[in-house]
């Protein structure tokens, strides 16, 4: 609800309602574009959720959520992650393929694309050169590190953080040229429904 209330203060022409995605309270045909980041990851039965939003019949749907890999990743190399996340906040590894079908299945045309790496690569090596140097210091959830850069640990770490970000770059020109997957943060799909 703080989130909601922050969103309020900051748009109070806007309607906010807070509702669980499995059973949305809304008829069809009421929106026009759907938006769903960030959410199918955390629900067991994210299938379900899609099939909610398909079934309110939008033109468009736009969705993100972490890829396989990514996931997998974090949860072999990140004691963090492992500890705090996986199983208790992140509880499945979203299936894109599935995510894409039922979208295909309910007529709607989809186009995936990918994130780059650089997250995935902080929470990996970062951390976990953190604990080695036993810095009290937890890579953020979300969005970038932001070191206090007066301490030297700190400006190497931000030196190895901006060297990632460019493999992360790098990583998503592959993808994008080439339709490679390396590692990538997430997925981005956009489903508009069929012409």
């Amino acid at each position: 609800m703080k989130k909601v209330k922050i969103a309020r203060r900051q748009d109070s022409r806007a309607h906010f309602i807070v509702c669980d995605a499995l059973f949305l309270p809304f008829r069809s045909n009421s929106f026009n574009d759907i938006v769903c980041t960030e959410v199918l990851e955390y629900i067991p039965s994210y299938k379900k959720i899609i099939h909610n939003i398909t079934k309110l019949a939008p033109k468009s749907i736009y969705s993100s959520f972490p890829t396989e890999n990514r996931e997998i990743l974090l949860i072999k190399a990140s004691r963090v992650y492992r500890e705090r996340h996986w199983g208790k906040i992140h509880v499945r590894i979203v299936d894109v393929r599935s995510v894409v079908q039922t979208l295909l299945d309910h007529g709607y045309i989809v186009d995936i694309d990918l994130t780059s790496a650089r997250s995935t690569l902080e929470r990996i090596f970062l951390q976990k050169t953190l604990e080695i140097l036993r810095i009290p210091y937890k890579i953020p959830d979300v969005g970038l590190v932001e070191f206090p850069t007066e301490n030297l640990i700190y400006k190497f770490i931000v030196q190895a953080s901006t060297i990632m970000g460019t493999f992360g770059i790098v990583s998503r020109l592959i993808w994008k040229f080439f339709k490679v997957q390396t590692l990538h943060d997430n997925y981005i799909i956009s489903a508009v429904y069929g012409c």
